[in-house]
């Protein structure tokens, strides 16, 4: 990286196109293609398998015919033996593919034979073992396999019956050669072999390396496999014919089905080196015309560091320089004046005090003789834009009569030098956005004039938002702390004065307001311990011990010590976790805290008869806790405000009944920043509010 700084724009030029070029195939080679191979051969894989399903569905369909037929003709048979004969010849005239139809009976000398006129000279006689009984059906047998005689596929159904006690097997022979042939023409584009066999052998094979058959256990219709069969890796698809105890297979070549995804990386391959190659040259076509009158312009700015401004600055044709360069004879020229009246001293020190005046955290503007902006530094235009949003600040007079300023505590004040006044000016402004907080500002106006004549004016804006939000804060927090610990003090003056008051108070009723004596303080000191509680966690002036903990154990405790609370509401609390969740390194009474201060406000903040659903779950690097509690909700609004201290939510009615403090989901959010961890909240009408507790695993 050290060397590229100092390449020519033309040598940059070509360093990054051919950086460009080998990550762009990088890219392709190994991220590409692999995402592309997969999904082409899922894909291709999905849609030979469609082709295969429709095959053996259409081979099943014919098969499935034979057999229909076969049984037809034995029913005929059995039922009406004296039309057997005609009906036999008038199947195999109506269908063509049947070659033979031969009824024969050990127990009788005679036998009937009915051929196809189409196979005049058929003469096929099968071993024994050639036939394999029909799962579905034991007395079917079924024969397919290929007649070397006749060069023909042969598909054979065997159907054994009785007619008075006398055995009869009617055998049908038909030609199943196009079914084959259908399956050498699927249109799966490019090489593919196709394998029909059983556990008794292959059947048929267009390929001149043998697959392995599915075996007659297998209950699947479908399934593939990748094969590395002579040295060529095949996708393998095999299924079952259902009519039949036999199988397709299917293979392809796995480069068959990869082919669009190596065409797709030849060709994006040569596009990249092709447009790298149109980059390189317009590109030093381009660096040539930009650098040239570069070269030219330093040359002359060479002249400058010599403090030469006598020469002016020749400006180029090209726009974009020609500006730089015209910007740069602005400069000579204001140069040169400053050295004719030799105030280089000068120079430097308004430098500097711009320099100051720019980084200033308030806003600084100078105006001149007709109050309008002559310099402003950036706060102070960043404070104009937000005005000028409802109405324009061109100048000192607009600004101090904009519409969305509010005016307070205004002072006047004037001083005299010499011939020269000083008018001080000094006003407290409010500025209000309604998409934004409203700002507090105290605007200094220094206005130096001389007799009648208005020389300029110095503004400063000093921002007083943070000042006035921190009183603000303090003085809600007073109230509310003295509005809270108001009524348990009340009930402990009261009732202790009335004790005081009643010396002749039986037993039971002083010890009955001394307990409401007891719980008025126990309130009083809850509010406290909790409010110190945030305070330290905010001011980590307290390190809480941290040790491993099993944070599944600490929440299905608090749970069960919320049974009675649940029981009273009727409601459900399901508890759930991931398994084998590790212990991590946190403060188990502050987590404690954490996770009872929400599934108390899961009981409290919704109606009876709910279900509370905790959910403790890890991803990589944390744990999380979340809670359900499909309660009453909150609002948008409210939700930018709930982890504040004492914030609570009033805009729910049955909300803002609940008795609270509003420092629980402050404190909540002080255990996890205590943590490393974070607490988010998702809340609408059908989950009611769902809290997120992330704790880092550490």
């Amino acid at each position: 990286m050290t060397l590229f700084p100092r390449l020519s724009f033309h040598y940059r030029i070509f360093t990054l196109n051919g950086v460009f070029a080998i990550v762009s195939i990088a890219v392709i080679w190994f991220f590409v293609q692999p995402m592309y191979e997969r999904q082409v051969t899922e894909d291709r894989t999905t849609v030979i398998q469609e082709l295969q399903h429709f095959a053996v569905q259409s081979i099943d369909e014919r098969l499935g015919q034979w057999i229909t037929i076969t049984h037809y003709l034995a029913w005929n048979l059995q039922t009406h033996p004296n039309d057997a004969g005609t009906l036999i010849r008038q199947q195999i005239a109506f269908d063509t593919s049947i070659i033979q139809i031969i009824i024969s009976s050990p127990d009788l000398s005679d036998e009937f034979t009915a051929t196809s006129t189409g196979y005049p000279q058929f003469a096929f006689t099968p071993a024994v073992n050639a036939w394999t009984v029909s799962p579905k059906d034991s007395s079917i047998s079924i024969l397919w396999m290929f007649d070397s005689s006749a060069h023909r596929q042969i598909f054979g159904v065997q159907k054994f019956f009785l007619i008075d006690e006398k055995r009869i097997f009617l055998i049908l022979y038909a030609d199943s050669k196009h079914l084959l042939h259908q399956l050498e023409r699927l249109p799966i584009g490019g090489e593919f072999a196709v394998q029909v066999g059983s556990s008794r052998g292959i059947i048929y094979n267009t390929a001149e390396v043998i697959f392995p058959v599915i075996p007659d256990a297998w209950d699947n219709l479908n399934v593939i496999q990748d094969l590395p069969i002579a040295k060529t890796q095949w996708k393998i698809l095999f299924s079952k014919f259902s009519s039949v105890p036999m199988s397709l297979i299917i293979g392809i070549p796995r480069d068959v089905i990869l082919q669009p995804v190596n065409e797709l990386l030849t060709y994006s391959t040569a596009v990249i080196l092709g447009l790298a190659v149109l980059i390189a040259v317009f590109g030093w076509i381009f660096s040539r015309q930009l650098s040239l009158p570069v070269t030219q312009l330093v040359r002359e700015v060479e002249r400058l560091k010599s403090l030469d401004f006598s020469m002016p600055i020749d400006i180029p044709k090209l726009r974009e320089i020609a500006a730089v360069a015209t910007t740069i004879e602005s400069m000579r020229t204001v140069l040169e004046r400053y050295q004719r009246i030799n105030v280089e001293k000068i120079i430097v020190e308004e430098w500097k005090n711009k320099f100051f005046l720019s980084h200033s955290e308030d806003g600084i503007c100078i105006t001149d003789s007709t109050d309008a902006f002559s310099f402003m530094n950036d706060r102070f235009i960043q404070i104009k834009d937000l005005l000028q949003i409802s109405a324009p600040v061109g100048n000192k007079n607009e600004l101090l009569s904009h519409t969305g300023l509010k005016k307070t505590k205004e002072t006047f004040r004037e001083e005299t030098n010499g011939s020269y006044t000083i008018l001080f000016h000094q006003i407290e402004l409010l500025i209000e956005s309604p998409e934004q907080q409203s700002q507090f500002y105290r605007l200094h106006d220094v206005t130096i004039a001389r007799g009648n004549e208005n020389l300029g004016s110095l503004l400063v804006l000093h921002d007083l938002t943070s000042e006035r939000m921190m009183e603000k804060m303090k003085t809600e927090m007073m109230n509310f702390i003295v509005h809270e610990l108001r009524n348990p003090l009340n009930s402990i003056m009261g009732f202790a004065s009335f004790i005081k008051e009643e010396p002749e108070m039986n037993v039971k009723e002083r010890l009955e307001y001394i307990t409401i004596i007891q719980e008025s303080s126990r309130t009083m000191n809850r509010l406290v311990n909790r409010f110190l509680d945030v305070q330290r966690l905010e001011s980590q002036s307290v390190d809480y011990h941290k040790e491993p903990t099993d944070l599944v154990a600490i929440a299905k405790l608090v749970c069960d010590s919320q049974r009675p609370q649940l029981q009273e509401k009727s409601l459900v609390l399901t508890f759930g976790a991931d398994d084998g969740l590790p212990k991590t390194m946190v403060s188990p009474d502050l987590m404690r805290e954490a996770f009872l201060n929400l599934v108390s406000n899961a009981i409290k903040y919704g109606d009876e008869h709910r279900t509370i659903e905790v959910v403790i779950q890890r991803t990589e690097k944390s744990i999380k806790f979340i809670i359900t509690d499909h309660g009453y909700g909150i609002s948008s609004e409210d939700q930018e405000k709930l982890f504040s201290k004492f914030f609570r939510v009033t805009t729910n009615k049955k909300s803002a009944l609940q008795i609270g403090t509003g420092l629980g989901l402050a404190h909540v959010k002080e255990v996890m920043k205590f943590h490393k961890g974070d607490v988010t909240l998702e809340s609408n009408n059908e989950i009611g509010c769902r809290f997120t507790l992330t704790i880092p695993i550490v």
